[in-house]
């Protein structure tokens, strides 16, 4: 009996902080990310993208919310049951948690006119929202759905497409969005992975 509520305390930790965690990623990109075009790969980059290509008729989370549902519906018919819970919930907090905020808070400009200051939290929240995802072995969904497809039906190396996915996504940011944004969303992708690494690192030795 003690055995069984154990498990259910651990369960609702683990759940709660993968909460915390996917809750992290969502305000780090809706205020930060998307007001200032900051395209540092993934679904979200992809999202600020092809919103901007589209005039703004859909916005960024339409974006990411369908492109994530469609992701999860596609890993559910590749993998069946196999597939994962923690990434399902993770997915569903970001994309749903990004349409509530455009609703409840629009961001129709930045916070500040300090851009590097805003690529900081965007980088930032979250780089330890994932963190802390990958360390409970959840994530966002978006690209690690597309890297779990690929490894069990490929021998592509995962690890260098997925990163010359974020570089081509964050490439484009330059003739859309500008020399500036551009520059800021390379220098993004650059500390995210080791924001990420370290922060994954620091978590493992605690």
């Amino acid at each position: 009996m003690d055995k069984d509520k154990k498990t259910i305390a651990d369960k609702i930790k683990e759940y709660f902080l993968i909460t915390i965690g996917a809750l992290l990623v969502t305000v780090g990109v809706h205020y930060f990310k998307f007001p200032n075009n900051f395209s540092i790969g993934g679904v979200t980059g992809a999202g600020i993208l092809l919103s901007s290509v589209l005039g703004g008729r859909i916005s960024s989370g339409t974006i990411v919310l369908i492109i994530n549902l469609i992701l999860l519906l596609v890993g559910y018919f590749v993998f069946g049951k196999d597939f994962g819970v923690k990434t399902t919930y993770g997915s569903l907090i970001l994309s749903v948690g990004l349409k509530l905020l455009e609703i409840i808070s629009p961001m129709p400009q930045p916070f500040t006119n300090e851009p590097v200051i805003e690529l900081f939290f965007a980088v930032l929240l979250p780089g330890v929202g994932a963190a802390l995802l990958f360390n409970l072995g959840s994530s966002t969904g978006g690209t690690d759905i597309i890297a779990m497809i690929l490894k069990s039906k490929t021998n592509i190396n995962i690890g260098q497409a997925l990163l010359a996915t974020d570089i081509i996504l964050t490439l484009l940011t330059f003739p859309i969005f500008g020399m500036l944004t551009g520059l800021l969303s390379l220098a993004g992708l650059l500390i995210k992975s080791l924001v990420v690494d370290n922060i994954v690192e620091a978590l493992n030795l605690c």
